[in-house]
């Protein structure tokens, strides 16, 4: 992960939250900076906000991220989500990873209350 002062380029066509998510940089634009993310991390936040609001199962991801590799896809999956999640968390971005057990994850944008 880092931070790059740039303009958005015409690839910035999705958006968590209110930040640009900018394809050919592979990076979010937070405040006038570039927070640019590593591939597979890139990759599992683009899954994620393509499908906002709609459950993405685990599967699918270590398909899509990880060529269908469980071995390493399963671990990686795991991480992927925490990191985002702290992502999120140490720049104030408005967003939420729910898990939902032994099915896979949904991506909401703004106050979000869990019920379990």
């Amino acid at each position: 992960m880092s931070e790059h002062n740039q303009q958005p380029t015409q690839g910035s066509i999705f958006y968590i939250c209110q930040y640009p998510l900018d394809l050919e940089f592979q990076a979010i634009l937070i405040e006038g900076r570039y927070l640019r993310l590593r591939d597979k991390l890139w990759r599992v936040l683009l899954c994620l906000v393509e499908n906002k609001s709609i459950l993405i199962s685990r599967s699918d991801l270590i398909d899509k991220i990880w060529d269908g590799n469980y071995l390493t896809g399963e671990q990686g999956t795991t991480h992927s989500i925490c990191h985002l999640r702290k992502v999120f968390k140490q720049y104030n971005i408005d967003a939420t990873i729910t898990t939902i057990p032994k099915r896979g994850y949904v991506l909401q944008e703004g106050n979000v209350k869990q019920s379990l």
